[in-house]
């Protein structure tokens, strides 16, 4: 993909958000829209992709430990034929699924628990998975990200991550 000249991508991204806080009787109801499209040129390919976020989230402050439980699917696009012409996966999403569910309690003002669980999968199988460290450079020709063949599938795994964190001085 690289062309003989290095890098040529010129890529414009338009978006919109919208986030919401709705005070319940004893809870809160929170949202977040985001979505986004992009378009331009990818080397030699028009392209063009989107990218969407949308999460919901129950919180109840006055509970001890302050529980907050949301669910959230992030997506962005992929490209499902390589040999069209065009390029649609969104950069430097790179045509993901992260389909979320967190829970975040507070034991303490100080004290803060995270458990948040993950499955991930590609947009598009015919595309492929993209890793790598993000754009680092306008010109020459490396871009900062590598990719290898799908093999067809979609299915990354899955994770499960706990996060803890406590703040020692409250000034800082």
């Amino acid at each position: 993909m690289i062309s003989v000249n290095g890098i040529d991508v010129s890529v414009r991204t338009y978006g919109l958000s919208a986030v919401g806080v709705y005070e319940q009787s004893g809870f809160k109801i929170n949202t977040l829209l985001w979505a986004v499209v992009q378009q331009g040129n990818w080397y030699e390919l028009a392209h063009k992709a989107f990218a969407n976020a949308i999460e919901g989230g129950f919180q109840w402050p006055k509970s001890r430990w302050k529980p907050w439980f949301r669910l959230g699917l992030n997506q962005s696009s992929g490209d499902s034929n390589p040999d069209d012409g065009d390029h649609k996966t969104f950069f430097a999403m790179f045509h993901s699924k992260d389909f979320f569910t967190p829970l975040i309690l507070k034991p303490n003002p100080r004290m803060q628990v995270r458990l948040d669980y993950h499955r991930l999968h590609l947009t598009e199988s015919a595309d492929r998975w993209y890793t790598g460290g993000g754009a680092t450079a306008n010109t020459g020709t490396v871009n900062g990200f590598t990719a290898r063949a799908s093999g067809g599938e979609t299915d990354l795994g899955r994770a499960l991550e706990l996060i803890g964190s406590y703040i020692v001085e409250k000034n800082c």
